[in-house]
């Protein structure tokens, strides 16, 4: 409360352009509380009177300082140019917290920035003692960042040595010397980090992208075809299986990588991710010649009855992908008659294939057909039916389903939809009409 009602105070004092008043009070009191102390110093910065905040903290007990309080006097002494106290308030602080590496990183840099690297170094004298795994770790990269890189080294080593986090301090050492275009020592920890991760270890697949990174991707390939080894294919994810595959595409072996997609394709569910194991199988089994194979094998099941949903629409899509819709829906007509699925689930499905095709004859077409076996869904089919004309630049024809459109005794279909297709079938003065016609039937839409 007594610090909430010192920063309404000073921000009173603040609005009326009277902060100087203010510190006047401050003078003038022979007692304050250590809140309105330190209030006081803030505005003796903020008038730009460090010296004088400086003389107040001074004044105060150091052994109530808090850590925002150390930060503020290590401030006031950088304003002041009191090298001195600055120096001797950040010794102080990193006796008291000596585990601490904001203490000791800050007084470093304040070294090293003037030159002093031996003294920079010395800061961290005893550190090594007092930290441990992440502690540790955390001290390499501060002094990575500081420019000790030998220092880090030291740290990163000891995290090793201990056997606490040695694969995130191999890890490190691996960064730093990437960063700075060492080769041979990268290689050499990456045969440390391999030497040390367990055999079904996450750590291996670390080290996999590691070597990745520097271009080996057969060393990549051999740790994960180990790591599978060491799981066991069941425990061996789909997504290291994708990886595997496509490392191998990556090193010349098209066998094992088909090999691979083949496995993924057979075990991912979500619709999305199949698509694009899929797309890689078929790629795959194109460059080895086998997307003939695949088709003979997934028809020979199609025949025997055999074939699955999974089955059929890998089937579909090798057909869609050589644009041949013919095959592609008459595997559809096969694969939905043994499943009993209706012919107007099975039209549709047919009439997606023609409009990925471009078969626009077979897809109007059966459109037309949908029409017919399901009335209720007729405006729908005739939208689709105009956009048709309209992509293959058949104005007159989209005009005339407009027409059937209006002409339908239910149709939800706005006089937006009408006008926008007139419009984009240069339309204008027909469009034109049909906006006003949609004004008249909805007079409060805006569009």
């Amino acid at each position: 409360d007594k610090r909430y009602a010192l920063t309404i105070l000073a921000e009173a004092y603040r609005r009326d352009k009277k902060i100087g008043q203010l510190v006047e009070r401050f003078a003038a009191e022979e007692t304050l509380g250590d809140e309105a102390r330190f209030l006081w110093i803030d505005l003796l910065r903020e008038l730009g009177k460090a010296d004088e905040a400086l003389a107040l903290f001074k004044q105060a007990d150091e052994s109530d300082f808090t850590t925002e309080m150390r930060r503020e006097l290590l401030e006031i002494c950088r304003e002041t140019g009191s090298e001195d106290l600055f120096i001797d308030t950040y010794r102080d602080t990193i006796a008291r917290e000596p585990a601490r590496l904001d203490w000791r990183a800050g007084l470093s840099r304040f070294y090293l920035e003037r030159g002093e690297r031996d003294l920079g170094r010395a800061v961290w004298e005893g550190f090594e003692n007092l930290a441990q795994g992440d502690a540790l770790l955390g001290g390499a990269g501060v002094a990575l960042d500081l420019g000790l890189e030998d220092l880090a080294s030291d740290y990163a080593e000891s995290c090793i040595t201990q056997g606490t986090r040695a694969m995130p301090a191999l890890q490190f050492l691996f960064d730093m010397h990437k960063a700075r275009g060492r080769d041979e020592a990268l290689a050499r920890v990456l045969e440390r980090m391999e030497g040390l991760a367990p055999a079904d270890s996450a750590d291996r697949v670390q080290l996999a992208e590691s070597w990745e990174q520097v271009g080996r991707q057969d060393k990549a390939v051999d740790v994960l075809e180990r790591l599978r080894a060491a799981r066991g294919p069941e425990r061996f994810s789909s997504d290291l299986e994708m990886r595997l595959a496509w490392l191998h595409s990556e090193v010349g072996d098209e066998e094992k990588a088909y090999e691979y997609w083949r496995n993924v394709w057979l075990r991912v569910e979500s619709p999305g991710r199949r698509r694009y194991v899929e797309d890689r199988l078929m790629a795959t089994a194109s460059r080895l010649g086998k997307l003939a194979d695949i088709a003979i094998e997934l028809e020979e099941k199609l025949v025997e009855g055999t074939a699955n949903k999974r089955d059929s629409a890998l089937l579909v899509r090798l057909y869609t992908k050589v644009n041949d819709p013919v095959s592609a829906t008459e595997i559809i007509q096969e694969f939905m008659k043994q499943s009993g699925e209706s012919e107007i689930a099975m039209l549709e499905e047919k009439a997606r294939i023609y409009a990925i095709c471009n078969d626009y004859y077979h897809y109007e077409r059966t459109l037309r057909q949908l029409m017919d076996l399901d009335p209720e869904g007729g405006p729908e089919y005739l939208t689709q039916l105009a956009m048709s004309c309209l992509e293959r630049g058949k104005n007159d024809q989209a005009q005339q389903v407009l027409t059937e459109m209006r002409e339908l005794e239910k149709n939800p279909a706005s006089s937006e939809f009408e006008a926008g297709v007139l419009k984009i079938a240069g339309m204008h003065t027909e469009a034109t009409k049909a906006y006003w016609r949609g004004i008249a039937e909805h007079p409060g839409r805006i569009d």
